[in-house]
């Protein structure tokens, strides 16, 4: 309502300053009038008890990694006050230093105007803040999906122990209700963001919850129904470059190509596989998950590669070393590229990857077939791909 609310204000005030077009514009042309939103100040006043020397750096969290100096300052016996503006409210971090190395960190919500930060060396990251109304409704936010995510866990411990134990039943019955409880939790963040498509944290739910998961005709529609208002937010623009991103690399597509250095250091394009069918595999050797998926992908590697299948992998790793280490590890015959730049990763801005595993197979001539296949699932495909050829 508020938004029907707010483009109807939109509509009657540049309907009565136009003389292009008798009448109010239409809701669809006033979407589309820039908002133009000024900067306005905020203040951080806090505290870190425990931590009476050392700084406090204030930096903004970039959405793709990263993050960028706003302000710093230096404790006073344990207090500290910073400064900076702002269009929108965003997420930042909170960094405190001893002087030698960095101690903690906190992340959160900016509005304009006054807050105040409280917490402790021993705990920095749970410390309380206080005058940011958006950040109290992200902390309700998450506190409400904990519910699921605490389920979420224990089942992924229980299969996982399954597996271990090649009990195949118990592993189909946990994934059964991982993937159960996973739906229930999207339909919840779904409904959420539909419900406020005005306010200035749905742009960062529907990207953090919603853009690998919900399907690509959906994802769109949240896009292009946001509240004109949140559009200087990063958070709106990052969504919907997202969904350009998920056009592109959608099933049917051709594969987008690029080139990253190989573990020797010499380049190795995606393309140099064409025509072969390939798995374009984004991975890392930190990454839990993926190390466990890496024995189906073998197994998938030694069946099919006398018919013209291999695996393109590309690690997420920044330590080389780790990663080499790890490719020798897991029996990672394939080919392997990496820009050493962690979730930085170029291939991995291009093809919109946000979580790991993640992987895209093509066929013999460089079409997407399908994405993100576990297990047996890809095995099955492959047979699919090939008895096709």
């Amino acid at each position: 309502m508020r938004f029907t609310i707010f483009l109807l204000c939109v509509t009657l005030l540049v309907g009565c300053k136009t003389n292009n077009k008798k009448g109010p514009l239409t809701v669809e042309e006033a979407s589309k009038i820039p908002i133009n939103i000024k900067e306005k100040p905020f203040k951080i006043n806090g505290n870190i008890d425990g931590l009476k020397e050392g700084t406090a750096v204030l930096k903004l969290r970039q959405f793709e990694g990263g993050y960028k100096t706003i302000d710093s300052v230096n404790l006073s016996n344990g207090a500290f006050s910073l400064r900076g503006n702002i269009k929108i409210p965003e997420m930042y971090a909170l960094i405190f230093s001893d002087g030698k190395e960095d101690q903690g960190k906190m992340q959160f919500f900016v509005d304009p105007g006054e807050m105040t930060i409280n917490t402790t060396f021993d705990n920095i990251k749970d410390g309380t803040i206080t005058g940011s109304k958006t950040n109290g409704k992200f902390k309700a936010f998450q506190k409400y999906l904990s519910q699921w995510d605490d389920q979420v866990n224990a089942l992924y411990k229980k299969s996982s122990d399954a597996e271990k134990n090649k009990d195949k039943a118990k592993v189909k019955l946990y994934d059964a209700q991982l993937d159960s409880l996973s739906d229930v939790k999207q339909a919840f963040v779904k409904k959420h963001v539909k419900a406020h498509l005005n306010e200035p944290l749905t742009p960062y739910i529907a990207l953090r919850y919603l853009s690998n998961t919900l399907p690509l005709p959906e994802l769109t529609e949240i896009s292009d129904q946001l509240a004109p208002q949140l559009g200087p937010s990063r958070y709106t623009r990052s969504l919907k470059q997202f969904v350009e991103v998920r056009i592109r690399t959608s099933v049917g597509q051709p594969a987008v190509d690029f080139t990253l250095n190989d573990p020797e250091g010499n380049p190795l394009s995606l393309s140099s596989t064409k025509g072969k069918v390939v798995l374009l595999d984004f991975w890392a050797s930190w990454c839990g998950p993926c190390r466990e998926e890496n024995p189906n992908v073998v197994k998938a590697y030694n069946k099919f590669k006398e018919k013209g299948f291999t695996v393109y992998g590309v690690s997420f790793d920044k330590n080389k070393e780790k990663w080499i280490k790890a490719i020798e590890k897991d029996g990672l015959t394939w080919p392997h590229v990496s820009d050493l730049k962690g979730w930085d990763s170029a291939a991995g801005k291009l093809y919109g990857v946000r979580s790991i595993p993640h992987s895209v197979l093509l066929d013999q001539n460089g079409k997407i077939v399908a994405k993100n296949l576990r297990g047996p699932e890809l095995e099955e495909k492959l047979a699919e791909v090939f008895k096709s050829i």
